[in-house]
């Protein structure tokens, strides 16, 4: 029990970098846009980089994870962190805009593979484990929203990307080790999208 308990908690971990990138930018924006001399309006054309990124590696990715295994998910990290990086030396809006896209192409399967890795090694109380995994991000940035806005807002914003690097290169790590197993349609997060009962379908 305790072994799932830790899966479940390694879900967590690898869904917090996308989450607090998001959070981040928005506390961050301001003297971001200050550094570069952009408007708003460049700001949040920065931001659709990392959905652009997020929306197109979903599906791709998520399939590399089916096929390959959780490796797939330590080179996403480490891409994550250099996307983190390039972010952090941004000095205007088409470097910044190339950071949060990487940001978001390289973690793009990091939810669907944390369902994976929940129900792969959940016997029962699959509903259960998989709405604590639910349970990350409501509670990643309740928590985040409370307590880093007066850390983030005075340090500078590049210090705050470079962490983001950090954390990235430090969630890598476990899953470099972790084997995926291949029991059923039910573990693979390709099945799970393709299933015809996601949709409710009985065919």
């Amino acid at each position: 029990m305790k072994m799932k308990w830790a899966y479940i908690v390694l879900g967590w971990v690898l869904i917090f970098p996308e989450l607090f990138v998001r959070l981040a930018y928005g506390i961050t924006l301001k003297p971001f846009l200050d550094s570069i001399g952009g408007t708003y309006l460049v700001g949040g054309a920065v931001l659709a980089g990392f959905y652009v990124g997020y929306m197109g590696g979903n599906i791709p990715l998520s399939i590399l994870v089916d096929r390959n295994g959780y490796k797939i998910l330590f080179l996403e990290m480490l891409g994550t962190a250099v996307g983190a990086l390039l972010f952090a030396e941004g000095r205007n809006a088409l470097t910044a805009a190339s950071g949060m896209f990487v940001m978001g192409l390289c973690s793009a399967a990091t939810y669907t593979a944390s369902m994976k890795l929940v129900v792969e090694n959940s016997d029962s109380y699959k509903s259960v484990s998989i709405g604590l995994l639910e349970s990350a991000g409501p509670s990643v940035l309740l928590l985040s929203g409370a307590l880093l806005p007066r850390v983030i807002s005075t340090a500078p914003w590049q210090d705050v990307y470079l962490s983001v690097a950090a954390i990235c290169g430090a969630v890598a790590v476990p899953f470099y080790f972790l084997k995926a197993e291949r029991r059923g349609p039910e573990s693979s997060a390709r099945s799970l999208l393709l299933s015809r009962r996601i949709w409710g379908c009985r065919w």
